[in-house]
């Protein structure tokens, strides 16, 4: 294994933690552990995977990109988070976050030009408890959405919430939908690609 010095946002640039069982006690002793990787599974070394699996726990945080979280909202704790890289009218991509928070709420979080903000809020449980899973199908244009209590469906794209108004529409920004212009309605950009316009 050799020792280097990785940039600030890796996650190998913390110390690991090992956990070391001694007769019956047990300790977490700090085993620094410096790898020079990057990015991707493909050309990692063998003994790079095992000390990553036999050393599991960073001693520090892992800092984000821009030292800062890429969406908050205060008060809120999330419990599930999947992304999906959506192909827009304008035929440009953007991610999007599907936040699962405590209390059964589902975040639709657009990230654009370095700034994320909610493109919707929805509560689509009967009874409030935490969303404990979550699975997004972009075959079928899903996400599946579970607490302990319940399950549900929902479409990736839910443009009819949007208006009757092209200004509703492309106001939303959700990457999901555009405008069709034949029928004047809110429609999925998956479904009309050729008559949409965002």
């Amino acid at each position: 294994m050799q020792e280097g010095h990785l940039p600030q946002h890796s996650p190998f640039c913390s110390p690991f933690r090992a956990l070391v069982s001694l007769s019956r006690s047990v300790r977490f002793s700090s085993t620094v552990l410096f790898l020079s990787l990057q990015c991707g599974i493909s050309n990692v070394p063998r003994n790079v995977l095992t000390a990553i699996r036999n050393y599991p726990e960073l001693e520090v945080s892992i800092l984000p990109v821009k030292d800062r979280p890429l969406y908050v909202v205060k008060h809120t704790s999330y419990t599930k988070i999947t992304a999906d890289q959506v192909k827009g009218a304008n035929h440009d991509y953007y991610p999007v976050l599907f936040v699962g928070t405590g209390n059964g709420k589902i975040h639709k979080v657009l990230h654009n030009d370095g700034e994320a903000f909610i493109i919707s809020e929805l509560s689509p449980f009967q009874t409030e408890a935490p969303v404990s899973a979550m699975t997004l199908d972009p075959s079928t244009g899903h996400l599946f959405v579970g607490t302990p209590l319940e399950t549900v469906r929902l479409p990736l794209a839910n443009c009819e919430v949007y208006g009757r108004a092209c200004w509703q529409c492309v106001a939303a920004r959700d990457p999901y939908c555009g405008w069709h212009q034949v029928s004047k309605t809110c429609v999925s950009v998956a479904g009309a690609e050729n008559d949409t316009e965002r």
